[in-house]
């Protein structure tokens, strides 16, 4: 995947003024240099939240605490977690 950088609040604020003065999205994504289809992201993020900040992103819930990862490296330490996972598949197939 490629990186692209990030479309900050200062610019959407831009692209939403430069829609509202009557530009097409063809117009405001040359100005702005972005893509069309950014610039109508832009445009629906605002037109549902009216706000420039990004919605939080999804995603599967953590099953695990800060608290429950910090244990497991603590009794793990400096063992090769591989090493620990073929020990226990020798274990059950035994």
């Amino acid at each position: 995947m490629a990186h692209h950088a990030r479309v900050t609040p200062d610019l959407r604020k831009e692209i939403v003024r430069m829609k509202v003065s009557g530009m097409t999205h063809s117009a405001i994504s040359r100005d702005v240099r972005r893509s069309k289809s950014v610039v109508s992201r832009v445009l629906k993020l605002y037109k549902e939240t009216k706000g420039f900040e990004q919605k939080k992103a999804t995603g599967r819930p953590r099953k695990t605490t800060m608290r429950d990862i910090r244990a497991i490296k603590r009794k793990l330490g400096s063992q090769n977690v591989f090493k620990t996972c073929k020990t226990k598949v020798k274990a059950t197939n035994k």
